[in-house]
């Protein structure tokens, strides 16, 4: 059995830290070691006790999410980190994936999927809801036009690691991609382990952020 994935939570609304707890609490395989409301106060926490997660609020009072992020990575890199927000801004998608973030969440997105995605964040996935998926391809698609070196990374995709990132870049979850290309989540799952070593990169979303743009 596996131990339970402590996680901090960080948002200067209680009424949705209750709700972030409640959704928790009831989902096995989680245990809350803290909650903030501003990004200050939980900054020493989670230097000095870092859990397996963080879920964080972008707009904060003083310091935002972001901040908190980067602050928290740059001494525990390995520490996973998900913000969650009201606010579709224009260059939030580009500034998460250069904070470090494991994911990207949208607060109307449905909360009875957040232990879902959670737990997928920790098992390696970069979850990211669907209009900040298609925000990021928006503007690296208005980006300069593809390098020598880009086009040869992607030469080294074959069809099928072509058709999983596009399908990423999207914005649709794991499941729909395998459902459509008739594969199994677990060979998904490879496909984008395979993207992430060929194109040479740190994660499966800077390859979609990088790369997807430039498919032909």
């Amino acid at each position: 059995m596996h131990p339970p994935i402590s996680l901090v939570l960080v948002d200067d609304d209680p009424s949705t830290l209750d709700l972030w707890s409640r959704q928790l609490n009831c989902a096995a395989g989680f245990v809350i070691t803290g909650t903030f409301a501003d990004a200050e106060s939980a900054l020493p926490w989670l230097l000095a006790h870092p859990p397996k997660l963080l879920l964080t609020d972008l707009q904060l009072p003083g310091e935002d999410g972001l901040w908190l992020v980067r602050e928290v990575k740059r001494p525990h890199p390995a520490m996973r980190a998900v913000l969650i927000t009201n606010h579709d801004l224009e260059e939030l998608p580009v500034a998460a994936l250069r904070a470090g973030l494991n994911g990207c969440l949208l607060k109307p997105d449905s909360p009875t999927a957040l232990p879902a995605r959670l737990r997928a964040v920790v098992d390696g996935t970069c979850v990211y809801s669907a209009r900040v998926m298609q925000r990021l391809s928006e503007q690296f698609h208005a980006g300069p036009p593809a390098s020598a070196e880009t086009l040869r990374r992607l030469a080294l995709l074959t069809e099928r690691e072509r058709e999983v990132l596009r399908a990423f870049a999207r914005g649709l979850p794991g499941k729909l991609v395998a459902d459509q290309l008739q594969i199994s989540e677990t060979t998904v799952k490879t496909h984008k382990e395979h993207i992430v070593a060929k194109l040479g990169v740190q994660s499966f979303m800077e390859a979609v952020a990088r790369f997807a743009p430039h498919l032909d």
